[in-house]
């Protein structure tokens, strides 16, 4: 039934129970709205029925959005003459931040260092500065900027920069900027090697990476600006030494010891007259013989 009425023409219904439309619907010759009533039927005349109602939905065209269709609407022309005539804005552009690379830093023969970047995307936008922010401060506070000047055909940046103080560990980072801001790339380590006096006791210790030394009768060790120094073996000792009277090394565990090339493991320990043997290190403590009391100590 549709609308009341046994009226199947409009929507009949298939073979396989599926209800179709018979016709195309328009919304200005059609009503707005139709009730369907399907009933079924069983083998034992038992009936049930439900109720359906389907709504027509005009779609129109309204380009000034008034409600009125455009073909009747007086105010189209008029728009669409805007339309023809307005000249269209440029599509908008977004501009992200540039991403620079810290490089490694490069020791020149004249105790400059050489600090470089890299651009990795300039974000959509020229670049407009590049260079290196340079720290005695992991966090880069009162930094020291080195800008450089950008190769375009590379897209790398260098800045020659001396006068570091030795034995220092500085930080520096890589930046570079366009009109959306500035970025800075990862941070880097630098430690400057110390500078060693020709008297010096360690004067002819051959240079390691990361500011360690090794002399070869006694091994690696790792001077500092206190005059302390740390023995890969020994650990912390203070030394008081020349190059042609020995070592003299105080800890607090023995006090002052003294040893020397073609001496060492043998340490003289001063408190005692005891002359005792670098052994091994165990967890962590240097372990030695007691030449006196025939032990471990």
């Amino acid at each position: 039934f549709v609308n009341g009425e046994n009226n199947n023409s409009l929507f009949p219904l298939g073979t396989n129970g599926t209800l179709k439309t018979a016709t195309t619907f328009d919304y200005e010759t059609n009503a707005s709205t139709y009730t369907i009533t399907v009933v079924a039927k069983d083998e034992y005349n038992a009936t049930t029925e439900g109720n359906f109602t389907i709504y027509l939905i005009n779609e129109i065209e309204d380009l000034d959005g008034d409600g009125i269709e455009n073909h009747i609407d007086n105010d189209y022309n008029k728009i669409v003459g805007d339309i023809n005539t307005t000249t269209p804005s440029s599509p908008t552009i977004f501009v992200n931040r540039p991403i620079p690379q810290t490089l490694p830093v490069e020791l020149l023969s004249n105790e400059t260092y050489r600090f470089s970047g890299k651009i990795l995307t300039d974000g959509g936008a020229p670049i407009f500065e590049v260079g290196i922010i340079l720290s005695k401060k992991i966090f880069l506070s009162d930094p020291i900027q080195l800008i450089s000047q950008l190769d375009q055909q590379t897209m790398t940046y260098h800045s020659l920069h001396g006068g570091l103080e030795p034995g220092t560990t500085y930080y520096f980072r890589a930046y570079a900027k366009n009109r959306a801001g500035m970025t800075r790339g990862g941070l880097k380590k630098l430690t400057t090697p110390q500078v060693i006096e020709p008297g010096s006791w360690y004067a002819n210790a051959r240079p390691l990476p990361g500011g360690w030394r090794m002399l070869e009768w006694w091994g690696a060790f790792r001077p500092t600006t206190k005059n302390w120094v740390y023995h890969a073996e020994l650990g912390w000792l203070y030394p008081s030494a020349s190059q042609n009277e020995g070592l003299w090394l105080w800890n607090k565990e023995h006090g002052w010891q003294w040893t020397d090339d073609g001496v060492y493991p043998y340490l003289f320990r001063w408190r005692d007259s005891t002359w005792i043997y670098f052994y091994r290190r165990v967890n962590g403590r240097p372990l030695f013989y007691n030449g006196t009391l025939k032990r471990l100590e």
